[in-house]
């Protein structure tokens, strides 16, 4: 590398570095931050010249395997910042593998909570931290740092660190140097085929998103422990999610290469780190490309000088990288709108140029054993839009690049869940946004731009409410002028209610909202959630949907005519009244002749929040069902949705039921009745069973489902419209949830 460096002519710039090979280091005060268990941490505090103002902080975070290491690896450095400004804290962390991962992460969150405590104390400023870690250390500095909503964590800085987890272990160090599928096997508890979710959260480049502070990474060529493709995965999915970062790529360099402090690779990491946090006064800059702001990487070697005993000139090959613009101690951009936090897609593949013909495909999913073999297996259902080889889109599938840009807000449900230690499944923060990051079909130049919104709290979709309706629709109109598209990833339990929610709330809607989900998590082998989510998002990005829809297996659907109808099958949903809207094989198909009429130009998007506190419920018919039981749900009740049997009959020879019906009419509850059956409607007219209802005062929902008929109750009534006017409306198509009605 450095014969290919001197062919090539390259700036000179020349630079008053560090001088000497040593850096006094300063005695620093050795502090207990947390005793977690009774065990004592300590760290050693580096405190600058007295100030009248208060000073940022530097957290270093020493390597050593997560195994061994302590609090003085590399104190010149510590001194050198400290001298320059800088609270500095070296601090210690509980080892592996008594200590699993995340208690080293707690640990180095324990010590920002420290700081912060104590910081009139020890002169920082509690909202300028900046996170330095080497190695291992450098891996618990950038899971903390991405992982974490902290706005006064401004950055950083990464040495040598393993930033992929799962892609260390399937690529081992060399065996000589280290056992490095063993030292991830003590960190995180096991292989990735029995602690995946441990991976994915330890794994910084999965967690990249909005609130990635900027960063800065160190990595050599010839580093034998952690190989140097840690620092490109980084830095690609940082590029790709538009985050400020610097990669300093040393060909030369090996593990440990800034340990000489005087030395070539001590001089040039302090140097750019100075100049990362916005200080680095003495560099003289003689070559204004120098002040480029792009992310390229550096590639560096170093020329003695005689003059110092130091290094003193710095040879830049294509010199793009470093930036005498401070990244660090400024305001980081958080993501705006409602409560959950916001993750930013992988860097994009270019599709294949030459794809193998054929109707299907299979695309390969490797899992782990812990013998070390893989097996590879899965039949996408996706036939012939991903290419069998490279598991990214086939040019011939018709669907051209995509530059739009979706919101895929993500509440909840199977899809994204991890299994537990007892074998359940169950949500967990960011473990979505990790998934997707690993998938290679998403970094496909077909596939549109997107952004995850997260919702907060996660949900199974058994726990949703018409408040968390109203979250959905806020995140929305929020981010409408921002996206050509929305796609709610929802438990498949309720999604049919909440599509239908959506579908009344959400007036005047000239973009897609499409609702979809899983029946396996997407962390599983045969989950159905890649299918689900790709063709979602090609959707929602290249056809023009004015309505909301729920998209599931191989249909597209009405959101407010759908219903679930299996609690296994991959084909979960139906639209029994109405065609389906799409369909899903070889070719993706749109029936735009279906479709809702798209709304005027400037007729803006109207949102109607649904009031959480309506006493608004169903109830379904059964023999031998009382009148006193239906009087007791009736009483605090404004609407019922009553699902009876056939075309809409119910017991007429019950005197006393139908009595209970009458008079909850006459006192304005809006009872709507819909039929139990799957497929077809209420006629109130074919049986006196049913003639029966309709003196009682209870109306027909014709063919509208049991959640679309709820979910329209309650958008009427949080609109404000009267008894009257609802038992009018309910009767009225008003977002094509009925058929052959006028519309509103």
């Amino acid at each position: 590398p450095l014969a290919d460096a001197a062919a090539r002519p390259a700036p000179l710039v020349a630079a008053d570095l560090v001088r000497g090979l040593h850096w006094p280091a300063a005695m620093p005060r050795s502090l207990v931050y947390a005793e977690p268990d009774g065990q004592p941490l300590r760290l050693d505090l580096y405190q600058p010249p007295v100030s009248s103002a208060a000073a940022p902080a530097v957290i270093v975070i020493h390597g050593g395997s997560w195994q061994s290491g302590d609090s003085a690896q590399l104190a010149s450095l510590n001194s050198y910042l400290a001298e320059h400004g800088y609270v500095v804290a070296a601090i210690n962390y509980r080892f592996s593998p008594q200590h699993v991962w995340p208690a080293a992460r707690d640990d180095v969150l324990a010590a920002i909570a420290y700081l912060k405590t104590n910081a009139a104390e020890f002169g920082l400023d509690p909202e300028r931290l900046v996170l330095l870690g080497r190695s291992a250390g450098g891996q618990l500095a950038l899971a903390t740092a991405y992982g974490s909503a902290d706005p006064a964590i401004r950055g950083v800085v990464s040495f040598y660190a393993p930033t992929d987890l799962l892609y260390g272990y399937e690529n081992p160090s060399n065996p000589l140097v280290i056992d490095s599928r063993g030292t991830l096997e003590a960190y995180l508890a096991g292989t990735p085929a029995s602690a995946e979710a441990a991976y994915m959260a330890a794994s910084a480049a999965l967690l990249v998103n909005e609130n990635t502070p900027p960063t800065l990474i160190f990595h050599g060529d010839r580093d034998e422990l952690v190989r140097v493709r840690h620092a490109e995965i980084l830095s690609e999915r940082l590029s790709a999610a538009g985050r400020s970062h610097l990669f300093v790529r040393l060909p030369w360099a090996t593990h440990g290469f800034d340990f000489n402090f005087g030395g070539p690779g001590g001089q040039i990491s302090t140097y750019a780190i100075e100049h990362f946090f916005g200080g680095g006064s003495s560099v003289r800059i003689q070559d204004s490309g120098f002040r480029s702001r792009t992310a390229a990487a550096l590639n560096c070697h170093v020329t003695p000088s005689a003059a110092t005993l130091g290094w003193k000139v710095l040879y830049l090959n294509r010199v793009s990288a470093l930036t005498p613009t401070p990244l660090c101690f400024q305001s980081r951009i958080g993501a705006s709108g409602s409560t959950g936090t916001r993750y930013l897609p992988p860097a994009r593949t270019p599709p294949a140029r030459n794809p193998l013909p054929g109707k299907g495909m299979q695309r390969k999913t490797m899992q782990h054993h812990v013998d070390g073999s893989h097996i590879t297996d899965h039949t996408s259902r996706i036939s012939g839009i991903l290419n069998p080889e490279s598991g990214i889109l086939n040019p011939e599938s018709g669907i051209p690049n995509a530059p739009m840009n979706i919101l895929l807000i993500h509440t909840g449900g199977t899809i994204g869940m991890c299994r537990q230690d007892d074998g359940s499944y169950a949500p967990a923060p960011g473990y979505l946004a990790a998934l997707m990051a690993a998938m290679p079909e998403l970094r496909a130049a077909q596939i549109p731009q997107y952004t995850i919104h997260e919702h907060a709290p996660l949900l199974d979709s058994a726990n949703m409410t018409p408040s968390d309706w109203n979250g959905i629709a806020a995140v929305i109109a929020a981010h409408y002028n921002d996206y050509d598209g929305f796609v709610v990833l929802h438990g498949t339990d309720t999604m049919a209610y909440t599509a239908s929610a959506l579908a009344f709330m959400l007036r005047n809607l000239r973009k897609p909202v499409l609702l979809t989900g899983s029946q396996i998590p997407l962390c599983e082998l045969r989950s159905d959630g890649r299918d689900n989510l790709i063709t979602a998002l090609i959707v929602a990005a290249r056809y023009r949907l004015p309505e909301v829809c729920l998209l599931f297996g191989d249909c597209l659907l009405r959101g407010c005519r759908a219903t679930k109808l299996s609690a296994t099958g991959f084909d979960a949903f139906e639209s029994p009244n109405f065609p389906v809207l799409g369909s899903f094989g070889i070719h993706i198909e749109i029936a735009e002749r279906l479709l809702l009429p798209m709304p005027a130009a400037d007729a803006p998007l109207a949102v109607q929040t649904i009031d959480p506190e309506l006493a608004v419920g169903a109830l379904r018919l059964f023999p031998g069902i009382s009148a006193r039981l239906i009087a007791r749900v009736l009483e605090p009740l404004s609407g019922l949705v009553l699902e009876a049997y056939g075309a809409g009959n119910a017991p007429a020879n019950d005197g006393a039921l139908l009595d209970v019906l009458a008079a909850a009419t006459a006192r304005g509850v809006v009872i709507v009745v819909c039929t139990q059956c799957v497929r077809g409607g209420v006629d109130l007219s074919t049986y006196a069973t049913g003639a029966a209802l309709a003196r009682a005062g209870a109306i027909s929902g014709f063919d509208m489902t049991a959640e679309a008929a709820l979910a329209k109750l309650r958008y009427l009534f949080s609109a404000g419209y009267s008894s009257a006017q609802a038992r009018r409306l309910m009767q009225q198509d008003l977002r094509g949830e009925l058929s052959g009605r006028r519309q509103e």
